[in-house]
């Protein structure tokens, strides 16, 4: 069914609300009217001077006036093109393309977001991956896959279950990534957690940074930038700038100073940590693992053991809030909608945290060192030791696992042959032997 309807006499055009059960395809034109087609023969339309309408249980594709501010309920895909007006979406469960906006606000994606050219992106649940180009301000909670933003004003994301990409951004960034994290070229402050490595560049003249990390972290100080580096690492520190190389080998608490000092850099790591800077480094301070008086170092690993286990359960949580959101929404549709979305998230974010323990127990193996990756179920936050005390370590009973066993164990993990939880009683099977 056609629909056609001239809006000339209107001197303002009020929003115009569009619901559709199925896909929907939003195009603009200089024309005052508004055409569209639907799939049922009896759709709801409304034309009043204060609203415009038009409810249908099938697909919708309509030209709408450019400039006008859309309001968009779908059940499979939405795609808004080059609309130049605001844009408000309730839901829509499947994915949403937008180009060419002003401010786009959502509340619910079932699938992937692609947003390019707005002047500003919030929103709150969405199941797969995020693609922000030139969006202004990209404030979003919950992102089920990965994120990627270029070139924005500012970006804040509080739960990302894969990778996360930020590139270009000129104020502040903060963002918690279930997989690796990627800041470049950032001119403001820095926040952010990783399950996996991150890697971070810093540009900022007096920055305010701090990045904790399961895995690696490298980050990147550009020229003209002053800051002082503190520094707490599960395993090697390396620092290279301005002429100079300088690193040291196992877990330690270290402080230095790039340029003149005036910032704050913190990085915190269960593995190594590499700092390269375009100015001059200052004397490195170090407190490394093979001294008894490390507290702060140990205080500092637990804490970031409690960050990344929060972050796990908050991951485990994306799924149960778009039940919620689309079963209100949607009726019997939403449930069926919320079902795929739990399966595609439980399954984008067991493939996360597989990544980061395969990962992280392969540095274990490495150094020593271990946290814990059990997302679904995370242990209870262990007590960090009074600054005074320092760690305690056991001694081993019998002789230790060889490296070559150690190895082999960690590339059948790799391989996909056994688990983690398999690999660590193949590894306590091996330590009776070699006791016996």
């Amino acid at each position: 069914m056609n629909i056609q309807h001239d809006l000339s006499d209107f001197v303002e055009l009020p929003p115009i609300s569009l619901q559709a059960g199925g896909d929907m395809l939003i195009t603009t034109w200089e024309r005052k009217a508004i055409e569209a087609a639907v799939d049922e023969e009896d759709p709801n339309v409304i034309i009043a001077d204060d609203q415009i309408r038009i409810d249908t249980s099938g697909d919708l594709r309509i030209h709408v006036p450019t400039g006008v501010t859309l309001s968009l309920d779908a059940g499979g895909d939405a795609n808004v093109q080059r609309s130049l007006g605001a844009v408000h979406i309730n839901a829509v469960g499947g994915d949403l393309n937008i180009e060419e906006a002003q401010a786009v606000q959502f509340k619910s994606v079932g699938g992937d977001l692609r947003v390019v050219r707005a002047s500003a992106l919030a929103g709150q649940n969405v199941g797969g991956s995020v693609t922000a180009d030139d969006s202004g301000a990209v404030e979003l909670k919950q992102v089920g896959g990965d994120l990627t933003v270029r070139k924005a004003e500012s970006v804040s994301c509080r739960r990302v279950g894969g990778d996360a990409d930020v590139y270009e951004v000129e104020n502040a960034v903060a963002v918690s990534a279930g997989g690796d994290l990627k800041i470049m070229r950032c001119r403001g402050d820095v926040a952010g957690n990783a399950s996996g490595d991150a890697h971070v560049e810093v540009l900022a003249q007096a920055p305010q940074i701090r990045i904790n990390a399961k895995s690696d972290i490298h980050c990147i100080v550009g020229e003209g930038v002053g800051a002082k580096v503190h520094v707490v690492c599960g395993s090697d520190l390396r620092v290279t700038g301005a002429g100079t190389s300088q690193s040291t080998q196992g877990r330690g608490v270290h402080t230095f100073t790039v340029g003149e000092g005036e910032g704050s850099i913190s990085l915190i790591a269960g593995s190594d940590v590499h700092v390269t800077a375009q100015g001059a480094i200052g004397e490195l301070y170090s407190v490394t693992g093979d001294m008894k008086d490390v507290g702060e170092m140990d205080a500092a690993l637990a804490d970031l053991n409690v960050e990344m286990a929060r972050l796990g359960r908050e991951m485990e949580s994306i799924a149960a809030d778009f039940g919620r959101d689309f079963g209100s929404e949607f009726g019997s549709l939403g449930e069926r909608i919320a079902e795929t979305i739990n399966r595609k998230l439980r399954r984008k974010i067991e493939k996360s945290v597989r990544k980061a323990s395969v990962k992280a127990k392969a540095k274990a193996g490495k150094h020593g060192f271990h946290f814990d990756f059990d997302f679904a179920d995370p242990p209870k936050p262990p007590t960090p030791p009074r600054p005074a005390r320092g760690p305690v370590y056991e001694e081993a009973a019998g002789d230790p696992v060889t490296d070559e066993e150690r190895m082999m164990v960690l590339r059948m993990v790799e391989d996909g042959k056994i688990s983690a939880d398999e690999a660590e009683r193949l590894i306590a099977a091996l330590e009776g032997n070699h006791e016996s």
